[in-house]
């Protein structure tokens, strides 16, 4: 299964998708609504990740461009815990659901 993260924070998104891959999750991580509209139209993508900081506007179209492609959506923003927590307690129990 590949995870693709968007945010608008290189470090925050580059944290979560490290500590991704330190848990066995494949997956790759943006900062820009193109480069994420992209990606889903690829057909490669199980679950997208919306950053706390993504603007409504574009979490819509994002939201939207998911559900044509049959893609899962999480909206769960860190909250202040670290990126590895954050990966156990959102990441995987929806990948293993």
């Amino acid at each position: 299964m590949t995870v693709l993260v968007i945010g608008r924070g290189r470090a925050i998104v580059d944290s979560v998708t490290t500590a991704m891959s330190e848990h066995g999750i494949e997956g790759t991580g943006v900062t820009v609504d193109a480069d994420a509209i992209a990606h889903l139209g690829g057909g490669d993508v199980d679950l997208l990740v919306i950053g706390g900081g993504v603007e409504p506007g574009s979490r819509s179209l994002l939201k939207k461009q998911a559900a044509t492609h049959g893609v899962r959506v999480l909206e769960t923003p860190l909250k202040g815990r670290d990126p590895g927590t954050y990966v156990l307690e959102e990441i995987v129990p929806l990948l293993n659901a």
